[in-house]
């Protein structure tokens, strides 16, 4: 159905566009577009202040054109070798390799009021772990000039990494040494068992 609709809205528009266009075009003058009301207001302004307005907008300056004829462009080849010269003002680098970073990435020397470096971070969590009361989540946001229920939320949903270490030796039997040993008798042993087994089935053959 709404293929049907389709064609038919097509056939309509396209219905004798030839002798439509040739009766628009014939015309001397088209029909201008209408103009905004932003643009009649002002058109009606400067006709107030100047009658004569778009008279001498559309006709010619005379003495514009004669200014522009004695106007000259004119360009010189120079050659300038840039590639020598240093330029104070935007150093190149000396070194071209990388520094190392203290967290692996730069960190800026200073943020904006409402923000914290991940440096500041590992210190408001480990003060507050140190002394809770003399760092509490008052002083931390006067200190670093932050709400008190964004430090409040950092020390209750962020924490660091602890590492702990293993309590007991680790057994000896897991030792390189011992592991190559154990890895050298099971070559062995299962060398033995498949030439045992070539054995049984040469004398089945014969």
């Amino acid at each position: 159905m709404g293929l049907l609709v389709g064609k038919l809205k097509q056939t309509v528009h396209r219905f004798n566009i030839d002798n439509r266009a040739n009766v628009v075009l014939s015309k001397s003058k088209p029909i201008p577009a209408p103009k905004p009301a932003a643009a009649i207001k002002q058109l009606k302004l400067a006709q107030e202040i100047n009658p004569d307005f778009l008279k001498d907008h559309y006709n010619k300056n005379l003495t514009l054109d004669e200014h522009l004829k004695s106007v000259y462009v004119t360009s010189t080849e120079t050659k300038m070798d840039t590639l020598g010269q240093s330029n104070p003002d935007r150093p190149l680098p000396k070194s071209r390799t990388s520094k190392d970073f203290e967290f692996g990435f730069y960190m800026p020397d200073s943020v904006p009021i409402g923000k914290l470096t991940l440096k500041e971070i590992f210190q408001v969590i480990i003060k507050h772990k140190e002394d809770s009361v003399k760092n509490s989540s008052d002083i931390l946001a006067a200190k670093y000039k932050l709400d008190k229920e964004t430090i409040e939320k950092l020390l209750e949903y962020y924490k660091l990494y602890q590492l702990v270490l293993p309590k007991r030796k680790v057994d000896d039997s897991f030792s390189i040494e011992n592991i190559k040993k154990f890895t050298v008798e099971g070559f062995t042993k299962l060398r033995e068992l498949h030439e045992k087994h070539d054995d049984k089935i040469k004398e089945i053959k014969k």
